[in-house]
């Protein structure tokens, strides 16, 4: 797998915990006797809570897995325009968020803010690489590693030292 993939799926699986504790960190309240209950709460989940949690919990751990095992060039327009939203989509929460400032998340925030940027460029790097605009780094890497070739040590020879 190549480095870039390696590096998206990592900076993916931050931005959902980062969402995770987004979360948490507004249901910590609770605790401390804040009333959390929404204004206009009905008792029940609004119909759009399912796609929330799809868009921001479910579909990024679907693009780490894609990742796993898709570097086709189609997905590799794909993941970029698809990390380009999400960067959208942070910015204008963390602006929101200002309205009224919360520390801990104006901190959270902003570090799921630069892990998405982060995202966006490392997947315009993939993206590049997959159209030949810029040299891959595992290409050298498995050149330089063909040239040291090594046997895979025996059980006789683990266990022997």
């Amino acid at each position: 797998m190549t480095t870039h993939r390696v590096q998206l799926s990592l900076l993916w699986l931050v931005m959902v915990v980062g969402m995770m504790l987004h979360f948490d960190y507004h249901v910590s309240g609770i605790f401390y006797g804040i009333e959390l209950k929404r204004p206009n709460a009905t008792g029940e989940f609004p119909p759009t809570i399912w796609l929330i949690r799809f868009v921001f919990q479910l579909a990024p751990m679907m693009a780490v897995t894609f990742l796993l095992f898709f570097e086709a060039q189609w997905f590799r327009v794909a993941h970029f325009g698809v990390s380009i939203l999400y960067t959208l989509a942070h910015a204008s929460h963390l602006i929101r968020e200002f309205e009224k400032p919360d520390m801990s998340q104006l901190n959270l925030l902003s570090l799921v803010l630069v892990v998405s940027l982060l995202l966006n460029i490392v997947s315009l790097r993939w993206l590049k690489e997959g159209r030949g605009e810029i040299k891959t780094q595992d290409s050298q890497q498995v050149a330089t590693s063909s040239i040291h070739k090594t046997q895979p040590a025996t059980m006789t020879q683990v266990f022997s030292t």
